[in-house]
Parts: C-alpha cells; sequence; structure tokens
C-alpha cells in the first residue's frame, strides 16, 4: 500500500466529536467505540515517534506537515537547508526557469503557489526523510528543519482534550503515558509564549522562531492562554495587520514576505477563521467570533466562489476553486444564518463604529 511518511495536523478527533454530536446517544457510543482504539494509537505514535524527550511538544520534521506550507516561519527553516544548486537559483532570481517542472501551477497561477525554489526544496527534504527511512533519529542527525510547531501542538492539545471526552463517554481509559504527556503539551505551551504572542521553536537550536502569523493565534482554540493573557492576544489578532477586512491574515500584512494572494504568505484561509472562531467562543469572546464568522461567509459570497484561499484586502477568491474543505466549513457556519452583503465591514466593527473591542 503507498503511504506517506509526513503527518499533519492531528483534527481526527475534533471530526470525530463533531460526527457524535449529530448522532443519538447509542450509535454515538457505537461510533467512538469503533475509533476509539485508532485514536489512541495516533496519539501515542505522534509522542513516542516525535516527542522522545517527553517535552510535551511534538515536533515537525517537514512543512507540510504542520498544514501552512510556506509561512515565513517554516521558509525560514527550510532555505537553510535548501541544497547549493537552489540556492543560488533562488539568489539569480532564476525561479521561472523552474516552473516548467512543476505540476500544481497548471491550474491556478505561480504567483499564487509557493516559489519554484521553495517548493523543490520541499521535495528536496522529502529525499532526505526516505533517506533515513523517517526515522526520527536518524533525522536529527541530518539537516532537516525540526520545528515544535505552536499551531500544530495547538490543534494536538484540543484533540488530546476531546479524547479524554470520549474515553469518559465509553467508559475506556487512557494509557496513563498519554495522559501524561497530555499534561505537559498544555504546561509546555507556557515556554512558547513571549512578548504577548505564541511562537514556533526550532527544536534543533531551542530557540523560538518569532515571526509573527496567524499559527499563534490558535492557542486560543487549544484553550491554553490564561485568562490574564486573552486580552492581549486578542487585541494583536484584531489589530489591522492581521485582519485588514476579510477575516485573520495567515501573515501579517507588515511581514516583509506577505504576498496577499499567495498561499500561507498573507491569505485568508477559512479553515483557520473556522478554528478561531472556535477559540474566541471558548476564550468568552462569543460576539467576537460570531463577527469573525458572518464576516467569513460574507467574504465567500462577495468572491462568489468555494477557492481554498482569499485575499484579505479585497476578498477576492485565489487558488484552486470549488474546494472541498471551504465548502464544508461554509455549511457549518451557516448553520441557519444567510450571507449578506449589506453588514457592516468587520473591519469598521473592529474600530469601533458597531462594537468596541473590549466588549467583542
Amino acid at each position: 500500500m503507498q503511504t506517506t511518511g509526513v503527518t499533519q495536523p492531528p483534527m481526527i478527533a475534533e471530526a470525530v466529536v463533531r460526527i457524535g454530536e449529530v448522532l443519538d446517544p447509542a450509535r454515538r457510543r457505537d461510533f467512538y467505540h469503533a475509533v476509539y482504539p485508532g485514536l489512541v494509537r495516533y496519539h501515542c505514535w505522534l509522542y513516542r515517534e516525535r516527542d522522545p524527550d517527553d517535552t510535551g511538544l511534538v515536533a515537525l520534521v517537514h512543512s507540510w506537515e504542520s498544514g501552512m506550507d510556506n509561512t515565513p516561519t517554516w521558509m525560514e527553516l527550510t532555505r537553510r537547508a535548501a541544497p547549493i544548486p537552489l540556492k543560488l537559483i533562488r539568489r539569480l532570481n532564476g525561479d521561472s526557469a523552474l516552473d516548467a517542472l512543476r505540476r500544481d501551477n497548471k491550474e491556478v497561477p505561480a504567483g499564487q503557489r509557493l516559489s519554484a525554489t521553495d517548493l523543490f526544496t520541499l521535495y528536496h527534504l522529502v529525499g532526505e526523510l526516505r533517506d533515513a527511512r523517517y526515522d526520527f533519529r536518524r533525522i536529527r542527525a541530518s539537516r532537516v528543519p525540526l520545528v515544535q510547531d505552536v499551531a500544530f501542538n495547538a490543534i494536538l492539545a484540543r484533540a488530546n482534550d476531546h479524547l479524554r471526552d470520549i474515553s469518559t463517554e465509553i467508559g475506556e481509559k487512557l494509557p496513563d503515558q498519554l495522559l501524561r504527556s497530555a499534561r505537559r503539551t498544555r504546561a509546555a505551551f507556557a515556554t512558547l509564549f513571549a512578548d504577548g504572542m505564541y511562537w514556533s521553536r526550532d527544536a534543533r537550536s531551542g530557540k523560538l522562531i518569532r515571526r509573527p502569523t496567524i499559527a499563534g493565534f490558535l492557542a486560543l482554540y487549544a484553550g491554553v492562554v490564561p485568562p490574564s493573557g486573552v486580552e492581549d492576544l486578542v487585541t494583536r489578532m484584531t489589530a489591522q495587520r492581521f485582519w485588514p477586512t476579510h477575516g485573520i491574515a495567515s501573515t501579517p500584512t507588515d511581514d516583509p514576505d506577505f504576498q496577499p494572494r499567495c498561499y500561507w504568505q498573507g491569505p485568508v484561509w477559512v479553515n483557520m477563521n473556522w478554528l478561531l472562531a472556535d477559540g474566541l467562543d471558548r476564550a468568552g469572546r462569543g460576539e467576537l467570533a460570531e463577527l469573525l464568522r458572518t464576516d467569513t461567509i460574507s467574504m465567500i459570497a462577495g468572491a462568489e466562489g468555494l477557492y481554498e484561499y482569499y485575499s484579505p484586502f479585497d476578498g477576492a477568491g485565489v487558488g484552486s476553486n470549488h474546494f472541498s474543505w471551504t465548502a464544508a466549513l461554509l455549511l457549518d457556519l451557516l448553520d441557519g444564518r444567510r450571507p449578506t452583503h449589506h453588514m457592516p465591514s468587520a473591519r469598521k466593527v473592529l474600530d469601533g463604529e458597531h462594537l468596541s473591542r473590549r466588549d467583542g
């Protein structure tokens, strides 16, 4: 069977719970019993293979595992690991020479995807992972970037909570080691916090990667932000550099690598807005969560398409159209709402014309 050695953010437990919510109690318990063993094995694998030092934070071996392929956080380390020929091509602005070898830009303009040198560097790193047979001990000895990604670990922290709730409902007990690891994960977020923001960490150097991106706000989704820190983090997230017009930009507009239509270097992603709205609800900011949901619905309606991502300035749809998770999450966001073009813009609301930030 063909498979892959890289993973993705651990959203499975979230999906299981969402499905369980619409089932009657008997069917829900049957469903939970069926999926529980696999969920436990997956969470145990993440800690065993990617956190062998029991720090509570799992390390990722490729930017694809973060789900945010080319955010500045990841590209800063990925470009250092590029082979010399690709570094030379990048220095000579020779990306266009490599574009003909790509398959991902045939239906989407190249400017809406990561650069050719970045893409081929990621392919090169997959080769290094294969050479190491995806053995974490051997990967540690290579030049592959290792990152304790703040977004991935935030999703894992929330997934651990879901897994605990599932186990309680069906009368199962989670393995003691997994429970200890889950507690460490929540506690470890304090080590990722500095200067009012949560950051990813370079697992090799131990240093925080202080490039602000949307990833740091997922601490709200994880429920790990202490009450005293919510106000400051929400203020940062709702500032114009992150929320210019249509939801949360993946990279702030004043970042030197910001590009409003390029993948994870600036565009708004519906899945991130969905997660952050959930996080705002958890943090007691229900009115602001509702604003983000309504703003996202209006953005999709205005673009007249289920796009992969959207410009944070004008809401234009970019990337692929008919994108499945945009469609699925729109259905969830609607939930009895009706899209409208006549609501006040979210930016005006955030600037205090209709709602004060402190109340929101």
